[in-house]
C-alpha cells in the first residue's frame, strides 16, 4: 500500500478544489501505480458528471428496492441504458435547448431528450389495451354490511366557551 500526496499549486484551496490532495494505491509496484493515478485523475470529471447523470436522468437511486440482489440488477439496467444513450449519439438528432452550443458534440442528456423521436417509431413490444366492457357487478343475492363507523379522534380538546353569548 502506498499514499500519495498530490500539491496543486494553483488550486484555489476550497472544499471543491484543495490544494492538498491524497491517494492511497493498492499494488504491488508504486512506480507504475503513480503513472496510473495522474491518468484516472484527469478522468474523474467525466465519471462524476457520468453518476450525475445516472442519479438524475436515469433515476438510479429512486427506486425502493428491498434487496441488494435487486439493487444490483436496477444497477445493470441503468448502465445498459446509459451505455445505450452513449452509442445512440451519431443515430439520433439530440434535443437541443436554445442557450445550448450545437457545434459541440451532444451530451447523454440532450440524446436522452431526442430519443422520444426514435422511440415512437419503433413502437412498443405490449399488447394493446383491452377495450372498456360494462362490467357484470355483483352476483344476485349477495348483499354487503354495512361499513363500521368510528368516532372522530381530535387531537386538541375543545375548549370550553368563557363568554356567553
Amino acid at each position: 500500500m502506498t499514499i500519495i500526496q498530490v500539491i496543486r499549486p494553483h488550486a484555489s484551496n476550497k472544499e471543491r478544489d484543495p490544494r492538498i490532495s491524497w491517494f492511497v494505491y493498492i499494488g504491488q509496484d508504486p512506480q507504475d501505480g503513480i503513472a496510473q493515478i495522474a491518468l484516472l485523475y484527469c478522468l474523474r470529471f467525466s465519471q462524476e458528471h457520468g453518476y450525475r447523470f445516472d442519479k438524475q436522468a436515469l433515476l438510479w437511486t429512486d427506486p425502493r428496492l428491498q434487496t441488494p440482489e435487486q439493487f444490483d440488477l436496477w444497477s445493470q439496467i441503468v448502465a445498459i441504458v446509459h451505455n445505450h444513450i452513449v452509442l445512440a449519439r451519431d443515430l439520433i438528432e439530440a434535443e437541443l435547448r436554445p442557450w445550448e452550443n450545437k457545434q459541440r458534440m451532444h451530451t447523454p442528456q440532450q440524446v436522452r431528450r431526442g430519443l422520444t423521436k426514435i422511440l415512437s417509431q419503433l413502437g412498443s413490444p405490449a399488447i394493446p389495451p383491452q377495450t372498456r366492457g360494462k362490467s357484470k357487478g355483483r352476483s344476485p343475492g349477495i348483499t354487503l354490511p354495512k361499513r363500521a363507523r368510528f368516532p372522530v379522534v381530535r387531537k386538541k380538546p375543545s375548549l370550553p366557551q368563557l363568554v356567553s353569548t
